[in-house]
């Protein structure tokens, strides 16, 4: 048994007959880990994967969650029992990792908006389009679907007619195909923001990144509500802990109104778990919100890394 929680990406080869036959860690660094249940992934049996109407051997990534105090792990596949998409992300790797290629966002002109700081937190502004594209990657209709900001509706349609997108492919092959773009506005953005370029992501922070979504049409999928940390609040950290190194798992939940609940951490009943529930008990979220601009609560993992400088670095599993 493992000593502390896990979580596992790991993937899996399946063959024509739905068999599992191998099983590896991503990243490789996990494999040792994944070892106490190998043996259990391998045992499961699978419908195969098809492709023009043929069976076919294919890959399937899935989350495995180890507890100390249980003898199997639980799993989280892209498609729960009942046929619908539980993890987007999942979804999108099984789809890749067998040949699909969703059309992704290469530049997107800055815009604007006349939020403020002082605007409600409750309901965001968005603006939902649906977008043609063809072989290239241009856009050949845009349509406006769902908007919760509608003064600024127009603007955005225009910008698309800049953008640029990559086509979908399957098999290494593009064709047209349609989805999903949601502009998510958000008071903490200074606006008119910055152009979106694909390379210069990895300066944005979590909010920047999340204000425009591509989401594919193949089966009407959108985003799953996810909340995102207030960046604008401060949460105490006891002093005693200002030089610890440690990591602390969460499971938490988060209301509609952005207030989070630990419901259990990886660690047990000790003056850092205590520590770790005062942090969460001082922090607040954006709530998850739906397409609609409707509040829901949420549920999901989070990681605490104590880094010895006094601060903490926040690890998200949603």
């Amino acid at each position: 048994r493992v000593r502390s929680e896990l979580l596992i990406h790991a993937l899996l080869e399946i063959d024509k007959k739905g068999r599992v036959k191998e099983v590896s860690a991503v990243p490789v660094s996990d494999t040792s880990y994944l070892s106490f249940c190998k043996d259990y992934l391998q045992s499961i049996c699978f419908e195969p994967a098809q492709k023009d109407s043929r069976k076919i051997n294919s890959q399937l990534p899935v989350l495995v969650h180890l507890e100390p105090r249980r003898l199997l792990p639980s799993l989280e596949f892209a498609v729960g029992f009942d046929l619908s998409i539980s993890n987007r992300h999942l979804y999108t790797e099984a789809l890749e990792r067998n040949g699909f290629t969703f059309p992704e966002i290469e530049f997107f002109p800055k815009y604007f908006c006349d939020l403020d700081w002082s605007d409600s937190t409750v309901i965001l502004p968005y603006v939902l389009l649906h977008l043609n594209l063809d072989e290239t990657g241009e856009v050949i209709e845009v349509e406006e679907l769902k908007s919760s900001y509608s003064s600024f509706s127009g603007q955005l349609r225009s910008a698309v007619q800049y953008a640029r997108f990559t086509p979908m492919s399957i098999d290494g092959i593009a064709v047209s195909s349609s989805c999903f773009l949601m502009i998510s506005f958000y008071p903490q953005i200074n606006y008119p923001n910055r152009a979106w370029i694909e390379e210069n992501l990895a300066e944005f922070s979590f909010v920047e990144k999340t204000q425009l979504q591509l989401f594919p049409d193949t089966v009407g999928l959108l985003s799953a509500p996810l909340p995102s940390f207030n960046f604008g609040d401060r949460f105490p950290i006891p002093d005693r802990y200002h030089n610890r190194t440690d990591i602390v798992t969460v499971y938490l939940t988060i209301d509609t109104n952005g207030v989070p609940s630990v419901l259990r951490t990886s660690k047990s009943l000790t003056r850092l778990t205590v520590a770790t529930r005062k942090i969460f008990s001082s922090m607040r979220f954006y709530p998850a919100i739906d397409y609609a601009g409707r509040p829901k609560e949420f549920s999901g993992l989070m990681r605490l890394h104590y880094t010895g400088s006094g601060n903490v670095r926040l690890e998200y599993f949603w």
